[in-house]
């Protein structure tokens, strides 16, 4: 009987310690690679904006974050 518990008992470990690992697709996946403007160009072209007084190309030149604010 206590063999029998402590198979039990090691059996349930093993199962949850397995379980908490997560899958393993989501483990190997490659981290995703983030497309950005270069920052000086983007910069020179709102202010080449800005001095033209076209707000609605400054619009464009803005973060998604910028927007929202």
């Amino acid at each position: 009987m206590r063999r029998l518990n402590l198979v039990f008992a090691l059996g349930t470990l093993f199962l949850l310690t397995v379980g908490c690992e997560g899958p393993a697709i989501l483990r190997n996946r490659p981290t995703p690679e983030t497309t950005l403007l270069p920052p000086l160009p983007t910069v020179e072209a709102f202010f080449r904006a800005w001095e033209e007084e076209d707000y609605e190309a400054m619009y464009g030149l803005l973060s998604s974050s910028g927007r929202e604010a």
